[in-house]
C-alpha cells in the first residue's frame, strides 16, 4: 500500500458524497423577526459542530474497520464476478447474437426482400385520382 498517494486534506476527491455537505446555516436558519439571543445561536452553532463531529468519530472509531472491510469484500467479490464470469458470458452471448443477427439478416434479403421490391414496384403503378 502506498499511503504517500493519499490526501488527507480532500478525502473526497470525485465528490461522489457531495449530497452530504451540511452546514450549520444549511440546516438551522432564523427568519428576519425571529432571532433568539445571541449567545444561544452561537451555542447552538458550537453544539451542532461538535456534536456532529464527535459522534461521526464514535461511529467511524467503532465501525469504520469493518464497513470498509465489508465494502472491499463486497467489490473483491464484484470483480470477480465480472472477470471470471460476467464478462466472458456476454462475451459468448455476442458472438451467438451476431451469428444470429448474420443468419436472420441474410434470410431477411434473400427471401424477404425481393418479394417486397416486387410488391413495392405493383403498387408504384397505381395512380388513384380524385374526381
Amino acid at each position: 500500500m502506498d499511503f504517500a498517494t493519499l490526501d488527507m486534506e480532500n478525502r473526497d476527491p470525485n465528490d461522489i458524497n457531495n449530497h452530504l455537505k451540511t452546514a450549520f446555516d444549511d440546516v438551522l436558519a432564523e427568519v428576519d423577526g425571529t432571532h433568539s439571543i445571541d449567545c444561544i445561536w452561537k451555542a447552538s452553532y458550537a453544539c451542532f459542530h461538535s456534536c456532529k463531529s464527535c459522534c461521526y468519530n464514535i461511529f467511524t472509531f467503532f465501525c469504520g474497520i469493518w464497513i470498509a472491510c465489508f465494502w472491499g469484500l463486497d467489490f473483491a467479490l464484484i470483480s470477480f464476478a465480472h472477470v471470471w464470469c460476467v464478462t466472458p458470458i456476454l462475451r459468448m452471448c455476442m458472438i451467438h447474437f451476431n451469428l444470429c443477427q448474420k443468419t436472420f439478416g441474410t434470410w431477411v434479403n434473400c427471401c424477404c426482400a425481393p418479394c417486397c421490391e416486387v410488391f413495392s414496384l405493383i403498387f408504384s403503378n397505381i395512380r388513384v385520382e380524385k374526381r
